[in-house]
């Protein structure tokens, strides 16, 4: 009976979760990503409650049902998404729908039709999280984590209180967070020297992926770092100006109609982290849905869903500790990894409240007048710092190889904050967030085409528009291709 029931040999089960991907183990190391992924799908589903709402309150009601209804019904009838019956956007100012820059506008839109809303949503997030998932593959890859790493990685990325909260509330268009990690990907091809313009072309068609998500925000909060990465990389500015230049450009069909709408809607600015401390707090703190921010006067009461980025006491400290203090004092580790964190420094410090408010009063262009909530802008530099934490993290494993006590403690901690992350998972679903706010009537059958082919500026600006990011992105895709044409070329590579 002995050789049918083999004890697992420890050493090997040892390599396989904290040990870089090995050939011998492939098999077993895609069965567990295979099983992560569909683990995550299966979460985000339950989240979501697979698609059958309730979509009758807060920001569902007011802004994400309303725009995607009404897209619905002009791919239904086949006309032209250019004005709405019943305006889309919060104050009624517009009726100029494809003038809002925060709607989703990407190719899944095609399947509305056969998709109520609320089923849309859910397949949206699915689809994002999928290509969040790839990304994260890379960086997997690229750092050769191990099964553990990568595993704390995926966990922390996708289920933060940050993208919970905001998907929990309505925000459709939160999905771009998750394209944060295939922009991860790119700036370390950066730092590592790929600098030409076929990176620029991926990063700046990664952007305008982006927006057509309707992530507006995250779009901007990408030009941020790259604008603080410019600052903190001298010898790349000027490939990092390029790249901010032309993903304007190449978007312009999105940015140029929005015009219209400065000036005429609420841009009231209001609140960031109150403190530095406050950031540490909503990391640590689970909050209650709906529950308003009590910070002493020094912000505007707000909904504490703007401000969770929750990931409980263990991940918090291993993102420091990991991210933060290790990628400092770590001798071995390369310094190009170091200068990410003064980006990272730059984002935290726009997410604090009076920094921001200074900043938008100094420069009231709309790249700071179209944030109302700066504590939104940490979450790209918590996807930078928790990359960094798992890569010196994994650093530590191969220092310090764990005995099978050891690692069996790793995923005793492990445990311990996955189902911290679980219990706030359900605290912030769908069915049963929506307890905690009034519910609210919202016809879909009001959200209509009622094109007016008479409004001349609305429509020339969309045309030319559209005819600047056609023009842009074929010269990026041109200076792509020459610059593929020089590396095929190239005696090095003959």
């Amino acid at each position: 009976m002995k050789k049918f029931f083999k004890p697992i040999d420890s050493h090997i089960f040892i390599d396989l979760l904290t040990g870089r991907p090995q050939p011998k183990t492939a098999w077993l190391q895609r069965a567990c990503l295979i099983f992560l992924f569909l683990g995550g799908l299966y979460l985000w589903g339950q989240f979501l409650n697979w698609g059958s709402g309730p979509i009758n309150f807060h920001d569902w009601s007011a802004i994400s049902g309303p725009r995607l209804a009404y897209i619905r019904e002009a791919l239904i009838r086949g006309e032209l998404p250019l004005h709405t019956a019943t305006p889309a956007i919060q104050g009624g100012v517009t009726n100029r729908f494809l003038a809002i820059p925060d709607q989703i506008l990407s190719p899944q839109i095609l399947l509305l039709p056969w998709l109520d809303v609320s089923r849309f949503v859910l397949f949206q997030f699915w689809f994002l999280y999928a290509l969040g998932f790839w990304a994260l593959l890379l960086l997997r890859r690229r750092f050769e984590l191990s099964l553990l790493a990568f595993t704390i990685l995926f966990t922390l990325f996708n289920f933060n209180g940050h993208i919970l909260a905001h998907a929990s509330v309505g925000h459709a268009t939160w999905g771009g967070y998750f394209l944060f990690a295939g922009f991860a990907v790119l700036i370390f091809d950066l730092i590592d020297g790929q600098a030409n313009w076929r990176w620029v072309a991926k990063v700046v068609f990664l952007s305008a992926f982006i927006l057509l998500q309707g992530s507006y925000h995250q779009f901007i909060y990408v030009f941020f770092f790259l604008g603080l990465l410019a600052v903190s990389v001298p010898h790349r500015f000027w490939w990092l100006a390029a790249t901010m230049g032309f993903a304007v450009l190449v978007s312009m069909v999105r940015i140029l109609p929005a015009a219209l709408l400065v000036g005429q809607f609420d841009s009231y600015f209001i609140a960031g982290y109150p403190l530095g401390y406050s950031i540490w707090q909503y990391l640590t703190q689970p909050q209650i849905p709906n529950e308003l921010t009590v910070a002493a006067g020094q912000t505007t009461p707000i909904g504490t869903w703007e401000f969770t980025i929750y990931t409980g006491l263990l991940p918090a400290v291993f993102i420091l500790y990991f991210g933060v203090v290790r990628t400092l004092t770590d001798r071995g580790a390369p310094d190009t990894y170091r200068v990410l964190l003064l980006p990272c420094l730059g984002l935290t410090l726009l997410s604090l409240h009076r920094v921001f408010l200074a900043l938008r009063s100094i420069l009231p262009i709309p790249l700071f007048t179209s944030e109302r909530v700066a504590a939104r802008i940490f979450s790209l530099a918590f996807v930078f710092i928790l990359t960094l934490a798992t890569v010196q993290f994994q650093r530590w494993l191969e220092k310090n190889r764990p005995s099978l006590a050891g690692v069996l403690g790793i995923l005793a901690l492990v445990a311990v904050a996955g189902y911290d992350l679980l219990r706030n998972l359900f605290y912030w679903s769908i069915p049963y967030v929506a307890q905690y706010f009034p519910l609210e009537n919202w016809l879909p059958e009001l959200y209509y085409p009622a094109n007016q082919f008479d409004d001349s500026t609305y429509l020339a600006l969309l045309t030319i528009g559209l005819l600047i990011s056609i023009a842009s992105a074929a010269g990026l895709l041109y200076l792509a291709w020459r610059d593929k044409c020089k590396l095929i070329q190239s005696p090095t590579n003959a």
